[in-house]
């Protein structure tokens, strides 16, 4: 099995190493992925604040066209005091205007989404 995790995809690499009946499994963030964290750190109009998983997708089925997707979404509480951590985990914070968030700005910040697919596939 192949989990492959946030990543850009290697896929001659994949069918190198899956032996058959292998399973691969890619896990792609969905529109709103993160979705209070971006709005927070850019505005409407600016490339990061809204997101498009549908190339990935696309090549994904190319690869595989028999594959299947599974969407999962939820919501949970960001524990006080761990916004920043949640903000440095995040490729998010490479950019300019994650630098310019005061901490009060981050505290605000008190839920967040989670809204991924898992691109999964059988190689036979």
């Amino acid at each position: 099995m192949i989990l492959e995790l946030f990543s850009p995809s290697d896929y001659q690499e994949f069918n190198r190493v899956l032996k058959n009946n292998g399973m691969l499994i890619k896990v792609i963030p969905n529109a709103n992925y993160l979705i209070e964290l971006r709005h927070l750190l850019y505005q409407d109009g600016e490339r990061n604040y809204q997101y498009d998983n549908s190339r990935v997708v696309e090549l994904f089925k190319q690869h595989y066209p028999n594959s299947q997707i599974k969407k999962i979404k939820y919501r949970f509480d960001i524990p006080n005091g761990l916004q920043e951590a949640l903000l440095e985990m995040t490729p998010l914070h490479w950019g300019e205007n994650a630098k310019k968030l005061s901490r009060e700005e981050l505290d605000q910040l008190t839920t967040i989404t989670v809204d991924v697919s898992l691109l999964i596939t059988k190689k036979s």
